[in-house]
């Protein structure tokens, strides 16, 4: 392999291949030069060719939620960050926990799972925002309101949302009168510029 091969192709593809490439040569390749060929570390192949798990599986198979759980949250925080109503970061945990909860699993997550999270997936990323004044949270802005209506029906054509699958909830509203930040989840890359609005769980 090429040195420009090597750099279209990632480390753990690689590793894959100088593996397979070993295990087909039927010992008339040497771990070195397998290693050296397709550009990874001798002892990192060494090593897998020996039985060891690779890193991405052993941490996965660590991990509470299934990678495909794990991404129905990503996609979740980013409908609501695109919408202007970023997920809290408790709101993050309460979302894992009730899919554990659905699994039968009752303990209790890690104090660094939500870290870990955002972590693992390079799209989103923390940030601050204000909540709404008194005054704001209670003006009745048409555009903002027709834009919500606008929003609403995009996503239930989106989604083939049936009307008879939508329900009302309390009018609970925006945390009126909270000025303070609060620490939510929001696309790293936005495709626009958002004015994120904290609204009340």
């Amino acid at each position: 392999m090429s040195d420009i091969d090597q750099l279209e192709v990632s480390k753990a593809d690689r590793l894959l291949l100088a593996h397979k490439a070993f295990l087909d040569a039927n010992g008339e390749l040497s771990i070195q030069k397998a290693a050296r060929q397709y550009g990874v570390v001798y002892s990192t192949l060494r090593n897998r060719i020996n039985g060891a798990i690779a890193d991405s599986v052993a941490r996965e198979a660590k991990q509470r939620l299934s990678p495909g759980e794990e991404n129905a949250i990503e996609i979740w925080i980013l409908q609501l960050a695109e919408w202007g109503w970023p997920a809290r970061i408790d709101q993050l945990r309460g979302m894992a926990c009730e899919l554990l909860r659905a699994k039968n699993d009752t303990k209790e997550l890690g104090i660094h799972w939500t870290t870990s999270f955002i972590t693992r997936h390079p799209k989103l990323r923390p940030r601050f925002v204000t909540g709404l004044d008194k005054e704001r949270a209670g003006a009745e802005d048409p555009v903002i309101i027709a834009h919500w209506f606008v929003l609403f029906k995009d996503t239930m054509v989106k989604y083939e949302i049936h009307e008879d699958d939508v329900h009302n909830m309390d009018e609970k509203g925006a945390i009126m009168g909270i000025i303070g930040k609060h620490r939510v989840v929001v696309s790293k890359h936005p495709k626009k510029a958002i004015h994120y609005t904290m609204w009340q769980s």
